[in-house]
């Protein structure tokens, strides 16, 4: 691709990328912290979501409406987001004004004051958004699936929190995980957009270059058991569709593999000429919709089959056919011209990323937080080995009968 980012890192290790991108007046800026869920120590489990939704309530020098009020002023807009890997924090400004925000940024890094009365009526807040997320039943299945594999990492834990310790969760815990992580040197700013870099460094610098560095709170190691296991959940809601998902342990993010497994994907499940598709839709109108993806976490991710049945009682038929086709793939089936397709489809839907900068700003800062390499993002399509016997190996690897996975969401009996 014809992006070149830029990096650059401040004396006190702030890492800022910088992608020019003249195409429309304006500018994606997203400050990434490399903490998220799995961060958290018991009792303190949704800390850094919680986080998430106090960081812009007011710091030592402004409040909760001084910064809405800039932001809209400026005909801007902010945001932000937290996985179990990461969190951050987003702006989207014209080009004219993107460098105004910098000073907001860099004062929520350090003078966050998290207000007791505002932590009180923020954690109702968070209670409905864990009642409103209990009710999209595909992501619950799949969060207690998840919970169900990695009993022992922090991945068993949901991002959101437990209620009993939001409930425990004070101004002195909140702090005290804020002044672990939120620092500099364990910050990465992307900065996507109508901007000159040498200009942006000069802003930047001036924002946050006078903050110090911090100290990591603890070894950010963690280990993970893998067993010939296949583990199954079942949840009953009041539902007339049931959800079925069967999904595959597979290597995390940062191992670099999103390409190969994107393509299989694609081969497999995805769109109108994937096997699957022809299978249980076009020929045997066994489904109603049927997906492939990877859940992709950084340390380990999930290959997933989704789909929904037109009739429960063929679950078991359609899961056979499922496992039929990933076996073929696994024993060599795979033809050129499915690899072919896929590698259409996945560069189209590469190329779209860069037309919105807010997601290639999201992209360039996951794929750097994941491998420590600002170029990542733009060689996601660069595989120069055999594609088919790389798929065919991965599938042999990993998709196996014995260490499937399956959720289903079923009618209340």
């Amino acid at each position: 691709m014809a992006y070149y980012v830029q990096k650059y890192t401040l004396e006190n290790g702030l890492t800022v990328l910088m992608v020019p991108q003249h195409t429309v007046p304006k500018v994606s800026m997203q400050l990434w912290y490399d903490v998220g869920a799995k961060d958290e120590t018991s009792g303190k489990r949704g800390a850094a979501h919680f986080i998430e939704h106090m960081i812009f309530k007011g710091t030592q020098s402004l409040s909760e409406s001084d910064i809405n009020k800039i932001v809209y002023k400026l005909s801007g807009s902010c945001n932000a987001f937290t996985s179990h890997d990461y969190t951050g924090y987003l702006f989207e400004m014209p080009s004219q004004h993107w460098h105004k925000v910098l000073p907001i940024m860099a004062d929520c890094m350090q003078y966050c004051t998290f207000d007791p009365e505002q932590l009180s009526s923020e954690v109702r807040a968070i209670l409905q958004e864990v009642r409103l997320y209990r009710d999209d039943y595909t992501t619950t299945a799949l969060e207690y699936l998840t919970q169900s594999i990695f009993i022992d990492h922090p991945y068993h834990h949901p991002i959101i929190g437990y209620r009993d310790d939001l409930l425990r969760l004070d101004q002195e815990s909140i702090k005290q995980f804020y002044k672990n992580f939120y620092m500099p040197n364990n910050a990465t700013l992307v900065v996507v957009g109508d901007i000159t870099p040498e200009d942006a460094i000069q802003q930047v610098e001036a924002s946050f270059g006078q903050i110090p560095r911090g100290v990591p709170a603890h070894d950010r190691t963690w280990s993970h058991q893998q067993d010939i296991t296949s583990r199954s959940i079942t949840l009953y809601r009041d539902v007339q569709q049931p959800m079925v998902m069967l999904t595959w342990e597979v290597p995390g993010f940062k191992e670099q593999q999103s390409y190969l497994w994107d393509i299989l994907s694609w081969i497999l499940g995805a769109g109108k000429g994937s096997r699957l598709y022809k299978r249980l839709m076009t020929e045997r109108d066994l489904v109603t919709d049927i997906q492939t993806f990877v859940y992709d976490l950084f340390e380990h991710g999930q290959f997933v089959v989704y789909f929904q049945p037109r009739d429960l009682d063929q679950v078991a038929t359609i899961s056979n056919i499922i496992l039929e086709e990933i076996d073929a793939c696994r024993q060599g089936s795979i033809t050129e011209q499915e690899i072919e397709r896929a590698k259409r489809k996945t560069k189209m839907d590469f190329v779209s990323v860069f037309e919105d900068f807010e997601r290639h700003a999201y992209l360039l800062g996951k794929f750097y937080l994941a491998t420590g390499d600002e170029h990542a993002l733009y060689r996601y399509t660069q595989f120069t080995g055999d594609i088919r016997e790389h798929v065919q190996s991965l599938a042999n690897g990993y998709l196996r009968s014995s260490v499937m996975n399956t959720a289903q969401v079923l009618p209340i009996p």
